[in-house]
């Protein structure tokens, strides 16, 4: 729901794999929302993650045992299909922000073969490595997903919530 500065995002998510425990389902949903919730700039966000039912718009985040591959995946065209992050599971909160980035229609800011961030970006989530998310981003989010999507995404009604990825 977008009011004003206040902006209300929901997440639907799929978790799934060997990892998906009740504790590590937990502290993805914490990590995406510490990371994208608050203050950004001038928005005011709230940000919540839904269990989704399998579907073909499903936002899955696949969840391997300890030190292995954090995978995920959505399934509207606008929004990324497949990406993933090495990291260890206990440090996954900003991983997992930084995945439900891509689940909301944002690109990877930062060169893929050095790893470093693109020109301007060096402060941003999208960006550089535990950097935060902010206003660039939430905007960027608006109009993608919002009232008037700018790529392939879930159009909505101006009133609505910003739902992402078959959330109902």
């Amino acid at each position: 729901m977008i009011e004003g500065n206040n902006v209300e995002v929901i997440i639907p998510v799929q978790f799934q794999g060997a990892g998906a425990t009740p504790d590590n389902i937990e502290r993805f949903k914490k990590g995406i929302r510490h990371w994208w919730g608050g203050n950004k700039g001038h928005y005011h966000v709230k940000v919540r993650v839904v269990n989704q039912p399998p579907g073909p718009h499903t936002n899955v985040i696949t969840i391997p045992v300890q030190n292995a591959r954090v995978n995920v995946t959505g399934g509207l065209p606008g929004n990324h299909c497949t990406i993933g992050a090495n990291e260890l599971l206990e440090n996954c909160g900003w991983v997992a922000a930084h995945e439900a980035g891509h689940l909301m229609g944002l690109d990877d800011r930062y060169n893929r073969v050095t790893g470093r961030p693109n020109p301007g970006w060096a402060q941003n989530g999208m960006g550089a490595y535990g950097s935060p998310f902010n206003s660039t981003n939430i905007h960027a989010i608006i109009e993608i997903n919002g009232p008037t999507p700018r790529r392939n995404a879930i159009p909505l009604p101006s009133d609505t919530e910003i739902l992402l990825n078959g959330a109902e």
